[in-house]
Parts: structure tokens; C-alpha cells; sequence
């Protein structure tokens, strides 16, 4: 692969890396702090980690960005007196190249220097709570080499990979269906969409090898029949939608989530966010939806209002969400009573396109201002003020 990807950050780069850093800061804290994480602490993989920073402007890139919120939590610890944080990090890149810069630029970073054949995880100085491993293989073979190390019996302790590939081709779901395997992991994935939707339907058996193998299936005349004679919006919905389906079905997923990345009006990456924990859901909607602000699931250099879109039109104000979302509320309660802010929650963060702090309060103040909430009172029979916190709702 040519170094001249890593010349510049371009700015649907930007809208990837934005989501992976927004995402991965409260993420460590999470799993590390919350009840429901673990005390074995976390591992984040980067499946093709690049030279770490892109050389005109030196921008941080994916390693340097997990590195960086990794020291900073160490910090955050230090200084609130919390357990130093045990985070693992695997950095791997392909390119023996842009593998040797990698380490440079890891070392310039923060002082961390790897011994010529020594495999494993170097503490950081100065964090040693902080390990990190770099390793110069194929994404599959280090995927691999990690889930031989772990076990059949065993499961990895909560992590979160990213998955950025150059192509389809390096990217088989069987991998990724058997990492995701593990009860505590999710990915970010760079779904190539462009050439994905090039090659598809490609007559070079050797393509259709890969391509096979990229879907997870021995024969892609399924996807081939769904996709037909369509064009644009829907053939491009058709192709996601199978593979949100694969990940579902066959990884054992719960939740994914997808962003769309054009560049000059065309669609150029699909970020495939798959996770079986409803927090990494709800986080993810709410970062996803921040790097947009306009609630499309959607970052185009060119911000063209007439373009296809995934879930909403461009242009629309909040007022309009906020109403957007009461009226699938209502939808769906209209005359049920005892109904929890619990439940309500639960539908709009699985059954909606909406983040769940931007706009379900007020999507139930609406509602309750249209008289289409007869009543709300405190489930523990305190009397009731005001706002949606430990209420029974009964909807009109």
C-alpha cells in the first residue's frame, strides 16, 4: 500500500476517526468503572493501524488516538485517586513499511520502544497499566493468533475493535464472525462500500472468491437476486441491510448500527458498529448522531440537501425531531397505561433512529402538552411535579 494514504487527513477520515474517539473515551471508563464492566480491565484492537499519524499535517491516527485516551484515563485515575486502569492495546499493520513507522511513531509518542523479536505486550512508560503489543501480520492472522491464544472455553475479556481495511478483500466475516463470538466484543468496521458495490457482480472468479468470503457466504447468488436491476438508494440499501443481517444472524449480535461516509456525493464508507450490550448501543447512537448534528447517520463533504439518505431529510430542526419521535411514541403507547420511562426508553433505543438524551424527554413533554398523555404519576406514590424519573405513563 502506497504512504501517500498517510500523506493527509482527509475529511472523511476525519468523520471516522471523530466517531472512534468520542466512542472509545467513555468506552474505556465503562468497562472499567461501571458495575457492569470488569475489573480484568479492557483490550482494544486496531486491525490496520497504519503508521499511527499521517505525515503532512501530523495528525493523529487510530493507534495515537487510542494510545492518547488510554494515557489520558491513566491520568483522569491519578488524579481521582482511582485504581491505575488496565488497558491492552493491539496495533496491527500489514505493511512492513508503514509497520516501522508505526513503532517510531509509537516511541516519539510516548517513549514506548519494542524489542526487535520479542512478541507481546510492553508496558508504557510511565503507565504501566497501559500494554501494548504491535504486531506486522495480516488482519486475519492476528485475529486468529488471539483467539487460538484465548481458547475455546475461554472468552476475551470486554473489547472493542476497529476494523479499517484499504479493501474488501482483507476483511473475511468468518473472522470477524468468530471474534465477535465472545459475549463482551463489538467493532467498528470500515465497510468499503464503494468498491464493494463495484465488484459485486464482478465475472473475475477470483473477485467473487473474496467477495464471497468479505458477505460470509459460499455463494453470493442470494445478495446477487436481491439486488436485481436496482440502482442508487436501494441497491445500496439492499447491500447493508445483508450485511447488518449477517452479523445479526450469524455473529450473534444484537445491535447494529451503520453511518454513511460520502466524498463528492458518493458514497465511499459504510461504519458498521455491531455490539450485543445495549450500552454500547446507546452510546454509539448518541456519538454517531453528534458527529452528523443533523440526525441522518451521515457525513458528506459536500453537504448536498437533494442527496439520498439513510433515515432523515436534511435541514430539519430540532422542534421537528423532537415531534418526529413523539409521534412513533405514540404510535406504539397509544391507550396503554403503567407504562415506565424504563419501557419507553427501551423502544427508543432499539426501535428508532433517535438517541436517547437529545430527545425523549422532550419528545414526552410534547406529548404530554398535546393531551396525548392522560396521566403521569411517581411509581413509589410520592407526589408527582414534574419530568419522566421513576413515573408511570398513561398514554391517551
Amino acid at each position: 500500500m502506497s504512504t501517500q494514504f498517510f500523506g493527509e487527513l482527509q475529511e472523511h477520515s476525519t468523520a471516522k476517526l471523530t466517531i472512534l474517539n468520542n466512542y472509545v473515551i467513555p468506552w474505556m471508563r465503562k468497562i472499567v468503572l461501571n458495575p457492569w464492566g470488569s475489573s480484568n480491565g479492557c483490550l482494544i484492537i486496531d486491525g490496520f493501524a497504519g503508521q499511527g499519524k499521517y505525515e503532512d499535517d501530523g495528525s493523529d491516527g487510530s493507534p495515537l488516538i487510542l494510545l492518547r485516551n488510554a494515557i489520558d484515563f491513566c491520568r483522569q485515575a491519578e488524579e481521582r485517586n482511582w485504581p491505575p486502569p488496565k488497558i491492552l492495546l493491539i496495533f496491527n499493520e500489514y505493511s512492513s513499511d508503514n509497520y516501522e513507522v508505526l513503532k517510531e511513531n509509537i516511541k516519539e509518542f510516548c517513549g514506548l520502544e519494542f524489542v526487535e523479536d520479542e512478541v507481546g505486550f510492553t508496558s508504557v512508560p510511565s503507565y504501566p497499566s497501559v500494554e501494548v503489543a504491535c504486531l506486522n501480520e495480516t488482519f486475519e492472522q492476528a485475529l486468529t493468533s488471539l483467539l487460538k491464544q484465548v481458547g475455546p472455553s475461554q472468552t476475551l475479556i470486554p473489547s472493542f475493535c476497529f476494523i479499517d481495511p484499504f479493501g474488501f478483500s482483507a476483511t473475511p466475516f468468518e473472522i470477524i464472525k468468530r471474534y465477535l463470538k465472545n459475549e463482551s466484543a463489538e467493532i467498528l468496521l470500515n465497510f468499503i462500500y464503494e468498491e464493494t458495490n463495484r465488484f459485486i457482480k464482478h465475472s473475475n472468479p477470483k473477485i467473487q472468491e473474496h467477495m464471497s468470503k468479505h458477505f460470509g457466504v459460499t455463494d453470493l447468488q442470494e445478495l446477487k437476486d436481491l439486488i436485481g436491476d436496482n440502482t442508487g438508494g436501494e441497491r445500496k440499501k439492499i447491500i447493508v441491510d445483508y450485511y447488518s443481517r449477517q452479523l445479526t444472524e450469524n455473529a450473534g449480535v444484537n445491535h447494529v448500527l451503520n453511518f454513511e461516509i460520502k466524498k463528492n456525493g458518493r458514497t465511499k464508507l459504510i461504519l458498521f458498529h455491531a455490539t450485543k450490550n445495549k450500552h454500547g448501543l446507546k452510546l454509539m447512537k448518541k456519538v454517531m448522531w453528534g458527529v452528523d448534528e443533523t440526525g441522518s447517520y451521515l457525513f458528506d463533504d459536500k453537504k448536498n440537501p437533494e442527496q439520498i439518505e439513510f433515515l432523515f431529510a436534511k435541514e430539519v430542526d430540532e422542534i421537528s425531531l423532537t415531534e418526529q419521535l413523539a409521534g412513533q411514541i405514540y404510535e406504539h403507547f397509544k391507550g396503554k397505561k403503567n407504562v415506565t420511562e424504563d419501557i419507553v426508553h427501551d423502544f427508543v433505543l432499539f426501535n428508532t433512529d433517535f438517541p436517547i438524551e437529545v430527545f425523549m424527554n422532550n419528545s414526552l413533554k410534547f406529548l404530554k402538552k398535546q393531551g396525548k398523555i392522560d396521566n403521569v404519576r411517581k411509581r413509589d406514590g410520592s407526589k408527582y411535579r414534574h419530568g419522566f424519573s421513576n413515573v408511570y405513563i398513561d398514554f391517551k
